[in-house]
């Protein structure tokens, strides 16, 4: 999973559309002494708060370092004996006994964000008990198409005019190919909102999602791209909690997402605009596809407007070169290079029977013209230790 700079964790505290809802939403999921298991704990903020809510037991699992300062919450507010902390993925913690309680959130600007769904699957089928309480329940994707002139602009030629008389059409079609995070108004948006997709983390398995949408537009003009948002719904029943991260809700820190067009379309009020909307996890990251059919209403005088077609995606704002293919293809022989060596030495040292030290030693030993003295040696060791050792 991605992780985030400890400013970048202590914004997310600073957001009440986000943290007031998962407050709520934990007051009532918690019960004395339960046990709750809280995927991305970050800063263990989340974690404390559980603990002081009365669990019994809080499971905070972060990969990422800043679950030192975790710790050091948990030990300022006086829970550090009720909470476990993993620095691990969830998907290599296991548990005693499962959790009552699983908390998590784990999206970016959208909810399909790096290995979300994968990792809500396992800790729903191997880490909480059988009827548990799982916050959020269930996430809604929502798009519109927008008009957002500025946005559209500095996201396909931030140079603005600055171009030196240079011809960055190359740089311009890959910037169009790539969807960022934007902040839409109400007033930008060309046709009512359509919901996309619905992610149900209590039954989520595939991480792969497609949804076609089709508006009228109720206004004409120039239409940049698609805008697209999530509202949650984190608990059900009497009392439900929830957020929009709609246009026109209450601002929260995830922004929208901005799928711009390769040109603004030029629309009229009538004209139907289809949508083709596929997301695919590829590696690590998802893989955007957005094909875009624009159908215009004839001219007043009855005389047919040209259609547009846009097919896009993010692989394609994606710079690859020839050998980049070259080097994943099956067919190909790979071979260990200079850096590929020097690391191969280092792990296959790591046997458990070596300090640090001493495969600090031994590589400068192995490797002198890479490793002139120690401690060039030591810091390249360390960096891997740190990344690869248990």
């Amino acid at each position: 999973m991605g992780t985030y700079s400890l400013s970048g964790y202590t914004s997310m505290l600073g957001d009440p559309v986000r943290v007031d809802a998962y407050e709520a939403a934990l007051r009532q999921a918690v019960t004395p002494g339960c046990t709750v298991l809280e995927i991305g704990t970050g800063t263990g903020f989340f974690a404390v708060l559980a603990a002081r809510m009365g669990a019994g037991i809080v499971h905070a699992v972060e990969p990422d370092d800043a679950i030192q300062v975790a710790r050091e919450m948990a030990r300022d507010n006086g829970v550090l004996d009720r909470i476990v902390f993993h620095q691990e993925l969830s998907t290599r913690v296991t548990l005693e006994h499962p959790a009552d309680v699983l908390f998590s959130d784990l999206r970016g600007v959208l909810p399909l964000f790096q290995h979300h769904v994968a990792t809500v699957r396992d800790a729903r089928s191997r880490l909480l008990r059988p009827g548990g309480v799982q916050i959020p329940l269930r996430d809604r994707v929502w798009a519109a198409p927008v008009c957002a002139a500025e946005t559209w602009r500095d996201r396909t030629a931030p140079w603005g005019e600055a171009h030196r008389g240079l011809d960055l059409a190359g740089t311009s079609r890959r910037l169009a190919n790539l969807w960022s995070k934007a902040r839409l108004k109400p007033e930008q948006l060309a046709a009512p909102p359509a919901r996309w997709a619905e992610l149900d983390w209590t039954r989520i398995e595939e991480p792969a999602v497609r949804g076609t949408l089709r508006w009228t537009l109720e206004t004409g003009g120039p239409v940049h791209g698609i805008g697209a948002w999530f509202e949650t719904d984190l608990l059900d029943g009497p009392r439900p909690v929830g957020f929009s991260n709609a246009p026109d809700a209450p601002e929260a820190l995830y922004g929208h997402a901005f799928f711009p067009f390769p040109v603004p379309l030029d629309t009229a009020a009538g004209d139907t605009l289809e949508l083709d909307l596929r997301a695919h996890l590829v590696g690590d990251d998802y893989v955007w596809e957005w094909r875009t059919h624009h159908i215009p209403e004839p001219d007043p005088e009855g005389e047919p407007r040209t259609p547009t077609k846009f097919v896009q995606s993010t692989l394609a704002g994606t710079v690859l070169t020839p050998d980049h293919f070259r080097r994943g293809g099956d067919g190909y022989l790979p071979r260990l290079s200079a850096e590929g060596r020097i690391d191969a030495f280092v792990l296959g040292a790591m046997d458990g029977n070596a300090t640090v030290g001493d495969i600090a030693h031994r590589l400068h030993a192995a490797f002198p013209e890479q490793f002139p003295d120690y401690r060039a040696a030591l810091s390249r060791v360390s960096a891997l230790s740190r990344d690869r050792a248990e």
